[in-house]
């Protein structure tokens, strides 16, 4: 008997084999491909024109049709921002010509931190965007025609502790909002908040009220001194990076190249989509702007033209309200070649 049994039993332990690695496969699939070769240039926020946006989407601020994704991945409340005034100010150099800035009053709280944190004048990062380029400015102290009465800048905060004090930063022109940040050296970020109406400090957004739905991982990234048909500028290298996206909104979301940052100890780089790629190079990657449905994800390549030698690295994915919602660190990740 036992030997008439067991050719069946064999051949359904196979089935059972074979139907349990295509359902393994099928699931993770959705997040996995491999890495082809590209870059794209580094981008830096001065001066003006250097990375070009397409127009934004108007963001809705619907919670109930933003779910929010897990907390590791997009929310940053160690230390929460209150904006109490926002001022736009006219400033005048020696020159004769001027320049605006924006002057905030805020309130911190370091109520998530087991530590004091001291802010210094890189400890705060705003994120601009005129519709065609990017911005990112640090607060400024060097100009004594912007009176400020209480200063946030040199100050610590310690646990469990609230302060108030006041920062400037440049107003590039054609600017009307901003996402604010308190982050550690190594682009750690310990808070955040959206400033929709520069003229209106009651519309700002901490980053716990700001609905926030798209998920960035990364299964696999490469760095190389270049690739066949780049030519990499002196200094730089390229970063291959391999990223699945899910939109957790019940609508379509559109990601631009200038959506995805590299953060470094350097300037901020930008995706750029292929822009400055041969067509034949360009269709191993993905094409911006990338359309992720409803619940849905998307994956494929990208590609960046990266600082050589880099101790600090992680790639950020933000909204059209250059707003971060997922933080991956790539250090550990990267296979260098």
């Amino acid at each position: 008997m036992e030997s008439l049994r067991c050719p069946h039993y064999r051949s359904l332990s196979r089935t059972i084999f074979l139907l349990t690695s295509l359902i393994l496969f099928l699931i993770l699939a959705g997040c996995i491909s491999s890495p082809s070769g590209g870059i794209s240039p580094s981008g830096t926020r001065s001066p003006p024109g250097t990375n070009v946006f397409e127009t934004p989407i108007a963001a809705t601020n619907d919670s109930d049709s933003h779910p929010v994704i897990q907390k590791h991945d997009s929310t940053f409340d160690s230390i929460s921002i209150t904006v109490h005034n926002i001022t736009v100010k006219s400033v005048r150099k020696r020159s004769g010509d001027t320049f605006s800035v924006v002057v905030l009053n805020l309130s911190v709280k370091n109520g998530g931190l087991d530590e004091s944190f001291f802010f210094e004048n890189r400890s705060l990062v705003s994120f601009q965007s005129d519709s065609v380029h990017l911005f990112p400015e640090y607060p400024q102290f060097e100009y004594s025609s912007v009176n400020l009465t209480n200063p946030l800048i040199n100050r610590t905060v310690a646990p469990g502790e609230e302060i108030r004090g006041e920062v400037y930063f440049f107003l590039n022109p054609g600017v009307h909002s901003m996402s604010l940040y308190v982050r550690y050296p190594d682009w750690t970020i310990a808070g955040g908040a959206y400033l929709p109406d520069l003229l209106d400090a009651t519309r700002a957004l901490s980053d716990n009220e700001y609905p926030k739905y798209l998920a960035l991982k990364i299964p696999s990234a490469v760095r190389k001194a270049s690739i066949p048909g780049w030519r990499a500028s002196p200094g730089h290298g390229v970063a291959i990076i391999n990223v699945c996206i899910t939109n957790n909104n019940s609508e379509s979301a559109i990601i631009r190249s200038e959506h995805l940052w590299l953060l470094t100890e350097k300037p901020i780089t930008l995706e750029h989509g292929g822009d400055q790629m041969t067509q034949e190079m360009a269709r191993d990657y993905l094409r911006f702007p990338v359309i992720v449905p409803a619940g849905g994800t998307t994956n494929g390549s990208v590609f960046f033209g990266v600082y050589s030698g880099t101790r600090i690295n992680k790639i950020a994915l933000a909204d059209e309200n250059l707003v971060i919602h997922s933080m991956v660190d790539l250090n550990g990740l990267y296979r260098y070649e």
